[in-house]
């Protein structure tokens, strides 16, 4: 590899590091969230972009499902239930059997005063509807009986 390719790469790995590094240290600011199922969510722009950014621990999600599970994926599926409901609340499905189709999402996992915590963020340009088969049972329990209790779903 010739120096100036080296030197491209050496400042594209410092980059994309600072940019994680960055957003570790913004996972511990909790200004501007809003408390919902299994986390607390929040909406912003960014650059002329609107995000929606979910954030749970692993304290809470130990707390509502017990020990013995994939925190990381148990944290993916509740990130991808709080936008399912926001999406829902913004902009109703078209029908019964729509899906949520999500694009461009970023997760980071990082310690914030000793508790580890997941967060993920989206574009809102990246969440949209698709028709096709919806399985509500296939929503973990609570966000189930939250879109139960709230009339979303029979």
């Amino acid at each position: 590899m010739n120096s100036k390719r080296l030197a491209l790469a050496c400042l594209l790995v410092q980059m994309v590091a600072h940019a994680s590094a960055s957003w570790a240290r913004d996972v511990c600011d909790d200004d501007g969230f809003r408390p919902v199922r299994d986390g607390k969510i929040r909406k912003w722009s960014e650059t002329g972009e609107d995000w929606i950014e979910f954030r749970t621990t692993r304290e809470w999600l130990l707390e509502r499902y017990g020990p013995g599970r994939a925190l990381p994926q148990v944290a993916a599926q509740a990130a991808r239930n709080a936008l399912f409901v926001e999406l829902d609340r913004v902009k109703p499905r078209p029908d019964a059997r729509a899906a949520l189709d999500i694009r461009d999402m970023q997760s980071v996992a990082a310690s914030c005063r000793g508790n580890e915590v997941f967060d993920f963020k989206v574009p809102w340009t990246g969440l949209s509807w698709t028709t096709g088969q919806f399985d509500p049972d296939a929503l973990m329990p609570p966000v189930r009986a939250f879109l139960k209790q709230n009339g979303v779903i029979d």
